[in-house]
């Protein structure tokens, strides 16, 4: 089969670990805090793909059959298409609605502590099973159509990381990014027109001020929690990559053991990135964007957040905001 494979992707088919492990590096925490931009930077790694956030496969691209980030519709795209035969003998042979409500039985934050417990109920741990079932097929298609031995899923829910890690044969390596709480809030306020549905004038998902807040707490707070399983864990934040991309990167590629030499990051120049094409599911706009990108930190909440919503949002995330290097007072600009 001819098609345009994501660049960065190895073009030898299946190509794993020498010890025959997929690799998963796994970009977790809350929304709005960069993923998007860290993964399609990570894509641009030789032997590395980025499929966006594919938790939301089912709906988004099954049912609703939104744009991926190549621009084409999901069951369309050259990509995609592939790994639905790879994996399911073809998209026609899913139950997209079946899958969403296996999803909903395992995959929800309250789950957490269920999927980290040494034992579970019968029922429960069957639904885990069926679950993970689907996702190792997904994912085994997903590395053998790309090629790549690396494959980056920014899905962000420490949920969802938990069921990749009990795929068999897999490594899942936890990337816990996070940002300034003020900044993550203020970004999920904005009414930002959806660019994967040009049939429908519609926005991406908004919370309240305090929704927000009180989520970045929880997920970020799980994120936490998984450092008490074996899986590899790295921490760092949105300001620090985008200030230095190029030792981040690094950071990360090491971290997946990824070999890196003096041509690997050749993308990053004078503060900007190139990017190529992106097969991605779902995630921020800039998903659906190649080229050149200037790398500026986004801190349009310093100068246009209220002073009550940033005072408010400040004291609930205070306890997170110090344990990542955030000052609980900041200047207006």
């Amino acid at each position: 089969m001819t098609m345009e494979t994501q660049r960065g992707t190895t073009g030898s088919p299946g190509d794993r670990s020498p010890t025959g492990e997929l690799r998963v590096v796994y970009i977790g925490g809350y929304g709005r805090s960069g993923s998007t931009l860290l993964s399609r930077m990570l894509a641009e790694v030789k032997g590395v793909v980025n499929i966006g956030e594919l938790r939301y496969i089912a709906q988004v691209g099954g049912i609703e059959n939104r744009l991926c980030g190549c621009g084409e519709r999901f069951r369309d795209c050259a990509f995609w298409s592939a790994v639905g035969t790879e994996a399911f003998g073809g998209w026609d042979n899913v139950d997209f609605q079946a899958l969403l409500h296996k999803r909903a039985l395992v995959d929800r934050p309250w789950r957490v502590p269920h999927l980290m417990a040494p034992r579970a109920g019968r029922r429960f741990t069957a639904d885990v099973e069926s679950q993970v079932s689907d996702l190792a097929r997904l994912y085994s298609a997903v590395s053998a159509v790309s090629g790549a031995s690396v494959i980056v899923d920014s899905s962000k829910a420490p949920s969802y990381a938990l069921l990749l890690s009990r795929m068999p044969r897999t490594r899942v390596s936890l990337v816990h990014l996070v940002r300034d709480s003020r900044g993550t809030v203020f970004s999920w306020q904005k009414r930002i027109v959806r660019p994967d549905r040009p049939e429908i004038h519609s926005y991406m998902l908004r919370y309240p001020a305090m929704g927000a807040a009180l989520r970045y707490t929880g997920y970020n707070l799980q994120m936490h929690m998984l450092r008490w399983t074996d899986l590899p864990y790295l921490w760092m934040r949105y300001e620090d990559v985008v200030r230095d991309p190029r030792r981040h990167l690094e950071r990360i590629l090491g971290f997946a053991d990824v070999p890196v030499d003096d041509s690997t990051l050749e993308f990053l120049h004078d503060g900007q990135v190139k990017l190529g094409l992106s097969h991605t599911v779902r995630g921020n706009p800039m998903r659906m964007s190649d080229g050149w990108i200037d790398l500026r930190l986004d801190e349009e909440w310093t100068s246009k957040m209220a002073k009550g919503q940033r005072l408010a949002v400040s004291a609930v995330t205070a306890p997170l905001l110090v344990r990542y290097g955030y000052p609980l007072r900041c200047r207006e600009r």
